[in-house]
């Protein structure tokens, strides 16, 4: 056994080795060749493309092992949120537009379901889709087809579909000899795509293994020279809440958009009461039996009390049944940083005006699936102001709860924590992902403690400390507290650091 261990631990050390070297080789090549011809610009800016080709082929193989390694060693967990299966095919359809346009493809979907409205991951759901239409897409010649069918099988389970989704192309199809290792890790169809793109050989490994988390099943029919068909069987809970028990408070000051917002919501089954400000929107809260309203969508621009104040004084009320009401953020104030301090004073969620009903209706069904997902603003200032009157250097980030991790945001703090001069030094420094920001001996203990963190307690709220190497290669000692939160998109990770290693130091 231990004989076998060995050799497939040294294979897949190998084929590590093998993949990182030909795009290193490549730029090695690449660099040579541009600084022998700095004078030509148009072959130094064909150098320069095929170097950040290869950077970002390292780049996602990096990612792609450190994704198998997560899931191989069972801390990944199904995060679930309401989502409707036709927003979820638009979305991922989207990402291909061009792609497919590019190839003359013709990609299509089709969807014929009895329960659109599903609780589902919507993270792994996707990674698993995008996966495998971009491989449909890479072995598919110009003028081709692909094709993405959806539909619903009899299931006995109660309160659950059971989708199939097939993804068919009109490719060469893949070799018998080749089918049944398909999904091993660095296995490859045997027919190499045209244009010699780079593959990581993780994609139908990584596939594999989110269908297996999902409680789902993969099947592949291939027909010779003629095109692949890959079926996903994945059950899904269906959506049973009932929006007629639901009242919304409407924090709304101007007439005309509460009035569109009430219709539109009344349409959809809520019963809607509204406060025409925060400071009334307070006191309507104050005065209501506990559980008496569900959720409360709150402007951010309203006169004596604006949205962020009332939030604020909300999640201070004495009575927990008041003090923990979702509240989402509905507001024109859309960009970025709008989103951060709407999040950061204690919101759910931000939908942005004018809003789309389906996507403010989903929003809604995330933050009531998840009712503890917002930032406690008291926890976040403690900790910053015990770190920063004990000297240690403090910083901020954002990044997503998704396969990649991706760091959509750092403030100036984080980069300098790093040994960087700003916010996109540090992003190249840590490959602009979570996974790669903590010290690689550390990466496993971490996603355990906040894994077991989120399962032992009602709380949102993660405590790790970690290492991490700065860009002058000295490895620094952090604290970090992190809450989950919607921010109308996706989940993401608001996360506060502190470099505590003089503090250990001292100890």
């Amino acid at each position: 056994m231990n004989k076998k261990k060995n050799s497939a631990n040294t294979s897949f050390i190998f084929n590590i080795a093998h993949k990182m070297l030909t795009p290193l080789n490549a730029m090695t090549e690449f660099t040579n060749m541009l600084e022998n011809n700095l004078e030509d610009e148009q072959q130094a800016r064909d150098c320069i493309k095929k170097i950040k080709a290869s950077h970002e082929f390292m780049r996602t193989l990096i990612n792609n092992i450190l994704e198998t390694a997560r899931l191989e060693s069972g801390i990944a967990t199904v995060e679930e949120a309401y989502g409707n299966v036709h927003i979820l095919m638009k979305v991922v359809a989207k990402e291909f537009q061009g792609l497919m346009k590019k190839k003359n493809i013709q990609f299509s979907t089709n969807i014929d379901v009895k329960h659109p409205d599903i609780m589902v991951d919507f993270t792994k759901v996707k990674g698993i889709l995008l996966n495998l239409i971009s491989n449909a897409h890479k072995y598919t010649p110009e003028g081709g087809q692909i094709t993405v069918t959806i539909k619903e099988l009899d299931y006995d389970k109660p309160d659950y579909a059971l989708y199939q989704t097939t993804i068919s192309d009109t490719g060469s199809g893949i070799s018998q000899d080749v089918l049944p290792f398909i999904f091993d890790a660095f296995a490859t169809s045997g027919s190499a795509p045209q244009g010699g793109v780079f593959s990581t050989g993780l994609g139908m490994h990584i596939v594999k293994e989110l269908v297996t988390v999902l409680n789902g099943t993969i099947d592949i029919k291939t027909r010779d020279g003629q095109g692949t068909d890959f079926i996903l069987t994945i059950p899904h809970r269906i959506n049973t809440q009932i929006t007629k028990d639901m009242r919304i408070l409407l924090a709304e000051d101007n007439e005309l958009n509460a009035d569109i917002a009430i219709a539109l919501l009344e349409d959809r089954g809520f019963t809607v009461e509204r406060a025409s400000d925060g400071k009334q929107c307070v006191e309507m809260i104050q005065d209501s039996e506990p559980g008496y309203y569900s959720i409360v969508l709150m402007d951010v621009e309203m006169p004596y009390v604006n949205g962020h104040q009332a939030t604020k004084i909300i999640r201070k009320l004495r009575n927990p049944a008041h003090s923990t009401i979702p509240i989402i953020a509905m507001t024109a104030n859309a960009s970025d940083e709008d989103k951060r301090k709407t999040l950061l004073v204690g919101m759910n969620a931000h939908v942005a005006k004018p809003f789309d009903v389906d996507k403010l209706y989903a929003t809604i069904f995330n933050v009531l699936a998840h009712k503890n997902y917002y930032i406690q603003t008291d926890g976040l200032e403690t900790f910053r102001k015990k770190y920063t009157n004990l000297g240690c250097k403090v910083g901020f980030f954002i990044y997503h709860v998704d396969w990649d991790e991706k760091i959509t945001y750092a403030d100036q703090g984080t980069a300098e924590i790093f040994g960087c001069a700003n916010e996109a030094e540090f992003l190249q420094l840590v490959g602009g992902t979570f996974k790669t920001l903590v010290h690689a001996n550390d990466i496993e203990q971490v996603q355990n403690a906040i894994n077991q963190q989120q399962e032992s307690s009602s709380l949102n709220l993660d405590l790790v400390d970690y290492d991490i190497i700065r860009k002058d290669g000295t490895i620094r000692h952090l604290a970090d507290i992190g809450y989950k939160v919607f921010d109308g998109e996706r989940l993401v990770y608001f996360v506060y650091i502190a470099d505590i290693t003089d503090i250990n130091q001292k100890q």
